[in-house]
């Protein structure tokens, strides 16, 4: 028994998935059981040898019958209950083991664990010698999502394989679980009395665990290989990896599945669903996934935010809403300069029209991306006023921060003390780490030379396609 540990979403059913695919192509006989898809059955021990039993051939009917019979006999004690679901037979556990019993009562024969023990023994050898077959020399059984389960079923199944399914010579099983579930497990049906480390070194031989960090720029260069045009960049999979490390977003389950949404949204790029201007204007120029050509920093950059926003509605929707109630929030801050004022003369609308006097931008929901390289094209150009510019890319991040503040002026700040006036918290970091990003990044961003793309897209791309 092997046992690969890691925390939930640490990828332990993605190595299983990859490991089975491998195996299968030599001498093993793979066979997966996804333990929470049957734990309604009640009893994961029956189930578990319901799935070696579909290995069989259909000719092994006769060891079919009688390794289920044993079966209930030998594991009942490993169940809640006796219900049991398989796709060939409809059995009712109850009156399989009455019949059971007054069979072996009509024969004057008491059968103890010992024999039944053997039997089942022998019977599951005959079993692996019917799914080896076709050069087949080892069996592998992996067990993924036990941890999952109801922690008395954790304890049931792995007891029920350490005690009978090991007997075989020719079987491996390699679980993937998370350590403190099954650890927990044993606090609650043992207490102190067990000592979870000492339970699970008794129960499985060899133990692997999964990497503590995420290797991301491997993950991201393989889908994204692309270069960047650009003598400054490398490859496009080592800047995302910067974006993704800011915004403290790096856990395997939840990385596959954005990168499975911007896999979709791409799609529609190419699809004749999304045709004319409204179509076009949904989706910016982004990175192409597995694309082989070179890329510009314009689709770089749409790429991030394109991310950002699957993040955002797909994670932190409350966030989301947040920051797409771009007015409320300046109502808020316009109260919160009320409260502050010095001059008891300024009324709540004249903080309004001085704030929206800082603001430069007259209508933020309508602002092109290409308007910030307007306001920051390699220069300096003539007529351009540097102070403009940088209030200018501030008013711009004002759309990604929270509302919450700590010590808000909303005046023309330093970077470093731009993010300070808000509250950092776990609540609002994914929007302030975005933001931080955003000022590091300013001479990529304020390269933008999208002529299509409105920043007000991005969350009726998110509404509507996400």
């Amino acid at each position: 028994m092997f046992a690969l540990y890691g925390e939930w979403g640490s990828g332990k059913s993605t190595i299983l998935k990859y490991l089975e695919k491998e195996l299968g192509s030599g001498e093993y006989m793979p066979i997966f059981f996804e333990a929470w898809h049957h734990e309604k059955d009640e009893n994961l021990s029956l189930s578990l040898l319901d799935v070696i039993r579909t290995k069989i051939e259909a000719s092994a009917s006769d060891i079919t019958k009688e390794i289920f019979k044993l079966g209930f006999s030998t594991l009942k004690s490993f169940t809640k209950g006796l219900k049991i679901k398989t796709p060939i037979f409809e059995i009712d556990g109850e009156k399989v083991l009455n019949a059971a019993e007054k069979e072996d009562t009509e024969r004057n024969e008491l059968i103890s664990i010992y024999k039944q023990t053997e039997e089942f023994k022998k019977k599951f050898e005959e079993v692996e010698n019917h799914i080896l077959t076709e050069g087949k020399k080892k069996i592998i059984v992996f067990i993924d999502d036990l941890d999952r389960c109801e922690p008395e079923n954790v304890l049931n199944l792995i007891s029920a394989i350490k005690l009978f399914f090991t007997y075989g010579k020719n079987i491996v099983f390699l679980f993937g679980i998370d350590k403190k579930a099954v650890s927990q497990a044993v606090e609650i049906r043992y207490g102190k009395t067990i000592h979870s480390e000492i339970y699970l070194e008794k129960v499985f031989d060899v133990t692997f665990n999964m990497p503590k960090e995420l290797n991301l720029f491997k993950f991201l260069l393989y889908i994204f290989p692309q270069q960047v045009n650009s003598s400054h960049f490398g490859a496009a999979a080592a800047y995302l990896e910067k974006f993704f490390r800011q915004i403290e977003f790096n856990t395997p389950r939840h990385l596959k599945k954005v990168i499975n949404k911007y896999i979709i949204l791409h799609k529609f790029t190419e699809s004749s669903y999304l045709t004319g201007a409204t179509g076009h204007r949904l989706l910016p120029y982004i990175l192409k996934p597995f694309g082989d050509q070179n890329c510009s920093e314009n689709e770089l950059t749409m790429t991030i935010f394109v991310l950002y926003f699957i993040i955002l509605h797909e994670f932190h929707h409350s966030k989301f809403i947040e920051i797409e109630n771009y007015e409320s929030k300046l109502s808020a801050w316009a109260n919160i300069r009320y409260d502050q004022r010095t001059d008891r003369s300024q009324s709540m609308e004249f903080i309004i029209s001085n704030m929206n006097n800082s603001i430069v931008i007259p209508n933020i929901r309508d602002i092109n991306l290409k308007d910030l390289a307007k306001q920051s094209t390699p220069g300096p150009r003539p007529g351009q006023n540097i102070e403009i510019v940088h209030k200018f890319y501030q008013r711009f991040l004002d759309v990604f921060t929270p509302e919450e503040t700590s010590s808000f002026t909303y005046l023309d700040l330093s970077d470093e003390n731009f993010i300070k006036q808000f509250k950092y918290n776990n609540s609002n970091k994914i929007l302030l780490n975005f933001c931080e990003f955003l000022l590091k990044e300013k001479a990529m961003i304020l390269k933008l030379d999208d002529t299509h793309y409105k920043l007000w897209d991005l969350f009726e791309m998110a509404e509507t396609l996400l």
